[in-house]
């Protein structure tokens, strides 16, 4: 009995520290999203919502002058302040990212700032999973991780500026982390076929954005030590 008291004890000082910081960090997200342009997500948003409109028939890559014109109506016929100050820094267009990204971005709403408070939430979500899981294979105890990751997204610049541009970094923290994790503690299915999916789960990951080539190829060689050959190959089929 005094084990168990103990141990609610501690789940209770745990969960009431988590709370305390979700407060403070879901306050300070409150705060400073009406300052937060979102100047790279304008980009992830607009281009698949031009895609969409049947008068498009050139790709963002063949036409960006086109698709830039196209996002300046929209803005300028726009009353919202968010989308128009976005659109007055990015009034012609780079479209440098991967179609599977742009891709990616469209189940967003055509209507900007709720588009942009949505992304905003994953992303706060997928950084808090990624570092979380991080701590964890660093040893660190549950409540100390949940606690990490909250402080980290409230003090962290880098994240604090990620979710200001709209940026996929705590997109790919997420899932570097996860594919990580299942490399380092070994959690691969005894199916040799659902296993290979982490060979495939790499590709996307390049395909969505190739900056990360060198970690899909150390995860990927990885695997190729542990699971040896035939699984391996198996994954790149």
């Amino acid at each position: 009995m005094p084990a168990l008291s103990t141990i609610m004890k501690s789940n209770t000082t745990g969960l009431g520290v988590t709370l305390l910081l979700a407060a403070a960090l879901i306050a300070n997200a409150m705060a400073v999203f009406p300052h937060q342009l979102g100047i790279d997500f304008y980009h992830f948003w607009g281009i698949p919502l031009v895609k969409q409109r049947p008068a498009t028939a050139q790709s963002p890559y063949a036409d960006p002058d086109g698709y830039a014109r196209a996002l300046n109506e929209i803005a300028d016929a726009s009353t919202n302040p968010k989308l128009r100050n976005a659109n007055h820094y990015r009034r012609r267009i780079e479209p440098t990212a991967t179609p599977f990204l742009y891709a990616s971005f469209a189940f967003l709403p055509a209507d900007y700032e709720r588009a942009q408070a949505l992304f905003a939430i994953i992303a706060y979500l997928v950084a808090g999973f990624g570092i979380y899981l991080l701590a964890r294979l660093r040893e660190l105890a549950k409540w100390p991780a949940i606690w990490l990751a909250l402080l980290t997204e409230l003090t962290f610049n880098p994240f604090v500026q990620d979710v200001k541009v709209g940026n996929v970094n705590s997109l790919q923290l997420a899932f570097i982390a996860a594919l990580l994790h299942i490399a380092v503690r070994r959690r691969y299915s005894g199916n040799v076929f659902v296993a290979g999916l982490f060979i495939g789960l790499l590709t996307v990951f390049l395909i969505f954005k190739p900056n990360t080539f060198w970690i899909a190829v150390a995860l990927a060689i990885h695997y190729w030590v542990v699971r040896g050959s035939r699984s391996f190959f198996i994954g790149v089929g």
